[in-house]
């Protein structure tokens, strides 16, 4: 289980059901908001040794 963001506020979902972030957010909440869609990308997905990651 991921650790919940520190940049929390930021985030956001529109009307469709997607996660975005304010684009008047900060650098640093923007680069974690990347980091954690990568990862949500990834979960459920094997790698090269057969291991299975959930986030």
């Amino acid at each position: 289980m991921l650790d919940q963001s520190k940049g929390i506020e930021y985030w956001s979902t529109d009307i469709e059901g997607n996660d975005t972030i304010d684009p008047n957010a900060p650098a640093w909440a923007k680069q974690e908001f990347d980091d954690y869609q990568e990862k949500m990308k990834q979960s459920g997905k094997t790698d090269k040794n057969g291991i299975t990651r959930y986030y």
